[in-house]
């Protein structure tokens, strides 16, 4: 699972980008860390024919990480967002 292997992930293996999260409003979309991992994951395969379980490991490793962290944020600014409207 996912949620097993990521348990296995070095954090410092792939560089893959924040989700942002210092826009405005509340929208969250992860496409760029979608994309930037899929890209990565081409590079190594065409580099090394193939993903091995430690790869996929630090991959899902780093997607539960990056998209998780964001969530806090995002929170936050909604909150403050409905709690600022007038009754």
């Amino acid at each position: 699972s996912v949620e097993a292997e990521a348990k296995l992930g070095d954090p410092d293996r792939f560089r893959l980008p924040r989700p942002l999260l210092d826009r405005r409003g509340c929208d969250l979309s992860f496409s760029g860390l979608k994309t930037a991992l899929r890209r990565s994951r081409d590079q190594i395969i065409a580099e090394n024919g193939g993903l091995t379980v430690i790869d996929r490991s630090i991959y899902a490793r780093d997607f539960k990480l990056l998209s998780l962290m964001s969530w806090p944020r995002k929170l936050t600014v909604r909150l403050r967002f409905i709690c600022s409207r007038p009754p």
